[in-house]
């Protein structure tokens, strides 16, 4: 079960499955991964607005930054999973309602739609150190199988 805060961040399960894959992570401090499974938040992928083109894989952060800059959203970083992998990967996204993931990068890639991603993140800048810390152990952790281009 996933709980979630419409007024912030909740407590996120330990079965959600970005959290689950990223327990299985070796590299990762228990209080680093326990402090994003309290600040971040679940968030759900949606089909692109309109007004809002497809972006090139591996351009999620400066996409999210860009698009947030010019007002469509507010970015999010975070993780996300893909169907197409059990890996979370590093990852940044628009949010426009609070809980939405508007994806501009995996939106394109054709084989994988947003809403059947599962999306964990942070809103804002305030929590950038933590988010290194998790990304910079994930990938050292998974370089052999390294998933180019899914951010």
């Amino acid at each position: 079960m996933v709980v979630i805060s419409l007024s912030g961040a909740g407590m996120i399960a330990e079965d959600h499955p970005v959290m689950v894959s990223l327990s299985d992570v070796r590299g990762i401090e228990r209080a680093d991964l326990a402090a994003f499974r309290r600040l971040a938040r679940v968030y759900e992928g949606r089909r692109l607005p309109t007004h809002v083109e497809t972006r090139p894989e591996g351009s999620c952060f400066a996409s999210a930054d860009e698009l947030e800059q010019a007002g469509y959203g507010r970015r999010v970083r975070g993780f996300a999973v893909s169907p197409m992998s059990p890996l979370p990967v590093a990852h940044a996204w628009l949010t426009i309602g609070g809980w939405d993931a508007i994806d501009a990068v995996w939106a394109n890639f054709g084989r994988t739609f947003p809403a059947d991603c599962h999306y964990l993140g942070i809103k804002g800048w305030e929590d950038e150190h933590l988010l290194d810390r998790l990304s910079d152990a994930a990938q050292r952790a998974w370089r052999p199988w390294a998933w180019a281009g899914m951010n």
